[in-house]
């Protein structure tokens, strides 16, 4: 009869449209992971992880200048993300001791000591002085600097919890495509005056020497978590 006849022809249309219609949702899907994982794998590719080791030292008021003193062992592990050949962002987390026992110069004698070791963890930004990328074989080495934000935790010390701003300057050198060492000088100005056990001793009122400071230099290693066979063209910083 003519209606079934155009209601069937109406359904072979419909399945025929329906059919389509996944097809082209399903390579739309397709197209969309494809270029989502391509997106993970271009970040991922811009990761690197990072051991330190090296010595730390306290100044403050039990050591108002001398750098270098009363040295002690520390090390750190750091995350690093490379977000073009200037620029990164990292994430550190360090393990540090400090300890001083100088009598304070020009103020009054008193014998004072401490030491403790403290659990650091910052973020920092961190900018290279030359376009720099270890997969890059034409330029293997940079200078740097970085500064940020951090929270420190002093096991031994009267301070306890603190913030700290944390900035450091140094060079890297990749060896080879995912290998790469360096060494840093890292500074970190905390704000309490509490880290020693000693708030303003005698006459000492300086606000910019005032609150306690500490300083890690180490030597690191670095290493790129993943690597792609070959540089495409398409992932180019």
């Amino acid at each position: 009869m003519p209606g079934e006849e155009d209601s069937t022809e109406d359904r072979l249309i419909l399945a025929l449209y329906t059919n389509i219609s996944l097809k082209s949702m399903k390579k739309l899907w397709l197209a969309a992971f494809l270029a989502l994982l391509g997106g993970v794998l271009a970040a991922q590719s811009k990761y690197a992880l990072g051991l330190a080791a090296g010595t730390s030292w306290y100044m403050g008021d039990l050591n108002p200048s001398k750098v270098f003193n009363a040295p002690s062992p520390a090390a750190g592990f750091f995350l690093l993300y490379n977000i073009n050949k200037r620029y990164g962002v990292r994430t550190e987390l360090s393990y540090l001791t400090i300890r001083s026992s100088k009598v304070v110069p020009n103020t009054y004698y008193f014998s004072k000591s401490f030491s403790t070791g403290m659990m650091n963890i910052d973020s920092r930004f961190e900018f290279n002085f030359e376009p720099f990328r270890m997969v890059d074989r034409k330029k293997i080495y940079s200078t740097f600097v970085d500064a940020g934000l951090g929270y420190s935790y002093a096991y031994a010390s009267p301070a306890r919890n603190f913030v700290y701003f944390p900035f450091g300057a140094g060079m890297k050198v990749g060896l080879s495509r995912k290998l790469g060492v360096g060494c840093e000088w890292e500074t970190y100005k905390t704000f309490t005056d509490k880290l020693d056990g000693v708030e303003n001793p005698g006459s000492l009122r300086s606000s910019f020497m005032n609150n306690d400071w500490f300083s890690f230099f180490n030597v690191f290693v670095i290493f790129r978590i993943f690597d792609r066979p070959a540089d495409c063209p398409a992932y180019q910083d």
